[in-house]
């Protein structure tokens, strides 16, 4: 099961960045994995809906108006009706991170952690922040690791869960921007973007999740890479990069690479490579599946299913009629596209087993519309909405 708290695919980043000078039209749906029958649709407080996470019956959101805020709402609604429960204000934005289990919502305020009971929202400790500029929260099961950075300097710390106790602390300096970061069974991975947003290798680390002290590191991607995912299942971690030419970048020509690595030595363990989109890094683990979008000759209209043991091809399919940008989250077995259009947003089930088309829908259609889409315990969860025009829109 991945453990992804930060919105861990640049892709992802990319797509909500839209939003970011304000946001308008929040919606959330629930709908059923299996049928694509809407279960219930809310209308959240703030105008941005983060991707939710769901935990003990309940379904917890980030909503906010400015997705740059430090200010935002977490809301907790009931996962069969949509009822909401309890909302608690003064966390971050919705690109802020909330890790939910063993009964806490832990989530990002402007300036400390709070660990909140599930059931009614109310505080049971708080850790204050340090006060680094950029703010994520890594999820792991007895621990919470919140990493914050200053251009390069960045201070790790491992909270319990349960108490907001400090369990270890660490300060590296860091060989390029932070970015995607989550957890293994065993480890924290973080990659980091080369010095200067230019192109080349990025560095993926693992520290020890019960010490922190480092256990690895290696470089992933190459010349031409630009974009890089990552997700986990168990104690692998798995990485999407593109490679491409100056030539290829002008036709959005390149390859696509998927690659396997021990999360506990760093030990590659398998790599499939084809000619794909370069610009994508979006991917989806479950059901012992990695789901990838832009992969074949026919990148910007395809769905791949690989194997999470070796790597190969379990189906791919073609004219999906995809345009804008596209996401995938998977789950339950269900593998699920979203198409976020002009005007529209579309979502797109399949089985995760061979890939046959189970249905599709369309979502609250707005302008510029931004989608962040999980899939938990049988049900997609769609946040929906749309940008603010900005001058000269």
């Amino acid at each position: 099961m991945s453990l992804v708290l930060w919105l861990t695919t640049i892709a992802a980043l990319v797509t909500a960045a839209a939003a970011c000078g304000g946001a308008t039209n929040g919606t959330l749906l629930a709908i059923d994995a299996k049928t694509g029958q809407e279960l219930w649709r809310v209308r959240p407080p703030g105008g941005a809906v983060s991707r939710a996470t769901t935990a003990d019956g309940l379904v917890f959101v980030v909503t906010s108006n400015n997705c740059n805020s430090l200010q935002g709402t977490l809301v907790a609604y009931d996962a069969a009706m949509g009822r909401e429960r309890w909302r608690a204000p003064s966390v971050r934005g919705c690109f802020s991170s909330v890790s939910a289990r063993r009964g806490l919502a832990v989530a990002l305020g402007e300036k400390n952690v709070q660990g909140l009971d599930d059931r009614d929202g109310s505080s049971r400790w708080s850790a204050e922040l340090t006060g680094g500029r950029d703010v994520t929260l890594i999820d792991g099961d007895n621990l919470v690791v919140v990493v914050e950075v200053a251009a390069y300097d960045a201070q790790f710390r491992a909270l319990d869960r349960l108490t907001g106790q400090e369990r270890w602390a660490k300060s590296m300096t860091l060989p390029g921007r932070f970015g995607p970061a989550l957890a293994s069974n065993t480890s924290a991975l973080f990659l980091t973007q080369p010095f200067g947003g230019s192109l080349g290798a990025w560095p993926l680390t693992a520290l020890d999740l019960e010490t922190g002290e480092q256990r690895w590191a290696a470089n992933v991607g190459g010349a031409g890479t630009s974009l890089v995912g990552l997700d986990t299942n168990d104690d692998t971690a798995f990485v999407r990069f593109g490679s491409y030419t100056e030539e290829q970048a002008v036709r959005k020509e390149g390859s696509s690479t998927v690659a396997a690595f021990d999360a506990r030595t760093g030990e590659e363990r398998w790599r499939h490579q084809e000619p794909g989109d370069p610009f994508a890094a979006d991917l989806a683990v479950a059901d012992n599946g990695i789901y990838v979008y832009g992969l074949g000759e026919k990148a910007s209209d395809t769905l791949t299913a690989l194997d999470v043991q070796s790597g190969a091809v379990r189906w791919q399919i073609s004219q999906l009629g995809g345009r804008g940008q596209q996401t995938v989250a998977a789950g339950a077995g269900v593998a699920v596209l979203t198409v976020s259009e002009e005007s529209r947003g579309r979502v797109l089930a399949f089985t995760a087993a061979d890939g046959s088309h189970l249905w599709e829908r369309e979502v609250p259609p707005s302008p510029g519309v931004v989608h962040a889409t999980t899939v938990s315990d049988g049900v997609v969860y769609v946040g929906a909405w749309g940008k603010v025009p900005s001058f000269g829109d």
